[in-house]
């Protein structure tokens, strides 16, 4: 029930790009460290690191891990979990179904948010010492561990064990470990979250437990990106570089304001604008712009796509220019 799309912010400044290589450098230090599998050729500029697992600080991964573990507790406990301990409980998901709490916007924060906690930990635990494969799978243990351990906690409040959040958590995390551990997935592959605040959103309380679940001005995006199928054929891909291709989704009027005879589930292809690829094209490899080129991996820019939507609810289908539920044509 508890959605975990309050990790977005925290991405601009910590997240690594998926599969990408980390930088270190140094008077006689130029290491560059991208986990790879045996059958992935190498490419001829990376070093293969040192790093031993028992040259890692241990205690500084363990207090980072448990600082940050304990504070989306001390804030869930006074966000989502302020009404105190009630008897466990169970609650029937209906994961994208009609009549759910979020027409299935919320799972999709579960798995967005969780892929976004894996990102941000690889980048905390490689900045720590950890090797990268090492700092993959810690990641996912720490994000499995709290996003599920956050589920159960759930069973014992008003808003009940979720199975359905659990599963979704866990699609997240595993696409994020195969797109760390297999280049080629991350160079194909990729989930966006574009938000705009909603006007309901905008004109009632606008509290931060509101706008993480604002999902009428969220809209989730699965890219197939252009730029990477052309190079496993083996293609210069030229301007298709900066091209996604691949489905959208998003809903109106569940959540945070309920309006039911308009409510809409939507979904359907979309084609738009790889930003990421475009600030990598201009950055005249400015190493603060490539970093911030990273945050557009996970983040879709509003008016850089063209969706054809599907309205599920009300059988009909709108034009969208990448705004959820706004810069659209209904026909």
């Amino acid at each position: 029930m508890v959605s975990h799309s309050v990790f977005l912010p925290l991405a601009l400044v910590l997240m690594a790009e998926p599969g990408a290589s980390l930088t270190l450098t140094g008077p006689d230090l130029d290491l560059h460290l991208r986990p790879r599998l045996l059958w992935v050729e190498p490419d001829a500029n990376d070093v293969v690191p040192s790093v031993e697992p028992e040259d890692a600080p241990t205690l500084a991964i363990g207090l980072a891990s448990t600082g940050l573990a304990l504070g989306i507790l001390a804030f869930g406990s006074q966000a989502w979990w302020d009404e105190g301990i009630q008897p466990f409980s169970l609650r029937e998901t209906g994961f994208f179904g009609r009549d759910t709490y979020a027409g299935g916007s919320d799972k999709m924060g579960h798995m967005f948010g969780s892929l976004v906690s894996l990102n941000i930990m690889v980048h905390v635990y490689e900045g720590l010492g950890l090797d990268p494969v090492t700092a993959v799978w810690g990641s996912a243990l720490f994000t499995g561990v709290l996003f599920n351990g956050i589920e159960l906690i759930d069973g014992f409040t008003k808003f009940g064990f979720e199975y359905g959040d659990v599963v979704m958590n866990t699609l997240g995390m595993g696409f994020g470990v195969l797109a760390h551990l297999v280049p080629t997935v991350d160079a194909l592959f990729g989930m966006r979250l574009g938000y705009v605040p909603s006007p309901d959103f905008l004109r009632y309380d606008k509290s931060v437990v509101k706008f993480i679940n604002d999902y009428t001005g969220m809209m989730f995006f699965f890219d197939l990106k252009l730029k990477g199928v052309f190079e496993l054929a083996g293609q210069d891909p030229g301007w298709a570089r900066f091209i996604n291709v691949g489905a959208a989704f998003t809903t109106d009027q569940y959540s945070p304001v309920k309006v039911w005879e308009e409510r809409q589930r939507l979904f359907g292809p979309h084609v738009g604008v790889n930003f990421a690829e475009v600030m990598r094209a201009i950055s005249d490899d400015d190493v603060w712009v490539l970093r911030f080129a990273r945050f557009f991996e996970m983040y879709a820019v509003g008016g850089l796509s063209v969706i054809l939507l599907r309205d599920l609810n009300n059988d009909r289908w709108i034009l969208n220019f990448g705004v959820s539920n706004r810069l659209e044509v209904p026909f």
